[in-house]
This record gives structure tokens, C-alpha cells and sequence, in this order.
């Protein structure tokens, strides 16, 4: 997301939710690497700066990346940034909440 639509999320996710801590699955770095090779070092490094954690969490079932961060989300009353309409449908199905981009330029709270 932050160099496909010129968007700092983490610094966004800040600005809604002063205070948050950010976090991403270590699953999810490693999705991303396999996604998009030449952005996932340089997306992992702008989080990094703005605070952002890599947090090894599995599951004792083989989830899809997709499944540990509901499960994730569950666990720890987390709210998920996302993009992706498949996930946010998910963790909207499961009454979780969900932090979009509005118009390719606004935060806001799903959910």
C-alpha cells in the first residue's frame, strides 16, 4: 500500500489511532516477499521507522496467511489494516474491525 497509492500507512493508522501499537505477522513479511520482492524490504523498513513490529504468531492448523491474521485479530482484540476485500470481508464477518483507505487518501474505521 505505500508505494502503490503514495500513502504512509503507518504514520495514517497513527494519525486515527494516536497511541497504537503496530504490529504484522511475520507470515504476512513473508507473503509479501513472495508477492512483491522489490517492495516487501522497502515496506518492512518504512514500518520499522514508524514503529512497526514483526511478531511470530502460528497456529497449530496450516492457516492461510489470511486465517492467522483473523485468528490473530481474535485473540488479541486487534484492529487489521487491509486492503484486501477478501480479508476485510472475513474479519468483517467475524465482527472485527477494520482500518481502509477512503479515496486513496483517508483512514477510517470499518466495523
Amino acid at each position: 500500500m505505500p508505494f502503490e497509492l503514495k500513502v504512509n500507512p503507518y504514520k495514517g493508522v497513527k494519525d486515527l489511532i494516536p497511541g497504537a501499537s503496530l504490529i504484522t505477522l511475520k507470515a504476512c513479511v513473508k507473503e509479501l516477499k513472495g508477492l512483491k520482492p522489490r517492495l516487501w524490504e522497502q515496506a518492512v523498513s518504512l514500518g520499522k521507522k514508524q514503529g512497526l513490529r514483526v511478531v511470530l504468531y502460528q497456529s497449530v492448523n496450516n492457516l492461510s496467511v489470511d486465517d492467522l491474521i483473523v485468528q490473530y485479530a481474535k485473540e488479541h482484540g486487534s484492529l487489521v489494516l487491509t486492503q484486501d476485500k477478501l480479508l476485510r470481508k472475513k474479519l468483517l464477518n467475524s465482527s472485527l474491525r477494520v482500518v481502509i483507505l477512503r479515496q486513496k487518501k483517508k483512514f477510517m474505521i470499518t466495523g
